[in-house]
């Protein structure tokens, strides 16, 4: 094996986790290690995460074991929901016991075709292909005027010192993806945004956010899919319903998809509502 090929070893075993390193080849940042840890989490479900700050390429590395794991995936695997940085693992006890559960998780690791991919995407998101292995790509439509509905718009300009205009102008030149889901069906959290329009969240939480509302907080930015409460601030209202009509798959928005937001008037954004409504009747 050469120096620069490739390779995952062990760092430390114990009862509640397994520590490995992925070391990938070195490039023109350098060599790359990625730290990952397989932890119990309860009798009958592991949590694998990668330990590294950026997070599009740990993002990565949790889509790539995801793919390993279902091209073979074993009759007790009951539920797998990727994260951020790590990957959410439950298994039937009828079946098969923690440690044959993380057996096969560390197998699907070693895999030189998981290997490889990771490889291939670091080398890639290194040459600015911030799209690589991403699933579905998405324009949304999203309607940032004033309408009679609450938005956070002025404010967001006033607390980044830029005018409405290039608020709306920034959201909607960000290349996001989508990280995670969860929350409410169909919410789906999408990053990273811009850091000129970062803004934490509101101090005081709404009661009611409208359906549609597409809001920010922090690094991110999501589309609220149903009336809920939240506390992020709202900058405008896509029409585009997020509910997905196949059973097998409740959002739209599936974890590595690409976004990307445009905007459009008060009047092209009630024709819409207007379609999507004569859909459902």
């Amino acid at each position: 094996m050469t120096e620069d090929a490739p390779t995952l070893y062990q760092v430390k075993q114990s009862k509640e986790e397994s520590l490995l390193e992925l070391r990938l080849p070195s490039g023109e940042t350098g060599k790359q290690t990625i730290h990952l840890r397989i932890c119990i989490a309860s009798d009958c479900a592991l949590i694998v995460y990668a330990d590294l700050d950026e997070l599009l390429l740990a993002n990565h590395v949790i889509k790539q074991l995801s793919r390993a794991i279902l091209q073979r995936r074993p009759s007790y695997l009951l539920e797998y929901i990727p994260s951020y940085k790590s990957l959410f693992l439950e298994f039937d006890l009828l079946e098969a016991d923690l440690y044959e559960a993380r057996a096969f998780v560390k197998s699907c690791l070693s895999e030189a075709s998981f290997i490889h991919a990771v490889s291939d995407d670091l080398k890639a998101l290194q040459g600015g292909a911030i799209d690589v292995a991403c699933n579905k790509a998405h324009r949304i439509p999203v309607c940032y005027e004033l309408l009679d509905l609450p938005s956070d718009l002025e404010k967001v300009s006033q607390e980044t010192s830029l005018t409405c205009k290039e608020v709306i102008a920034t959201h909607c030149t960000s290349q996001l993806q989508v990280f995670a889901t969860g929350f409410l069906p169909g919410f789906a959290y999408l990053g990273e945004i811009d850091e000129s329009i970062q803004i934490p969240r509101l101090s005081q939480p709404r009661a009611r956010v409208p359906s549609g509302a597409v809001a920010i907080a922090d690094k991110q930015t999501a589309i609220y899919p149903i009336e809920s409460p939240g506390g992020w601030h709202i900058l405008g209202y896509t029409p585009i319903s997020l509910i997905s009509e196949n059973p097998e798959k409740a959002s739209l928005l599936q974890v590595g998809d690409r976004i990307q937001f445009y905007e459009i008037s008060a009047k092209e954004y009630l024709k819409m509502c207007s379609e999507q409504a004569s859909k459902c009747e």
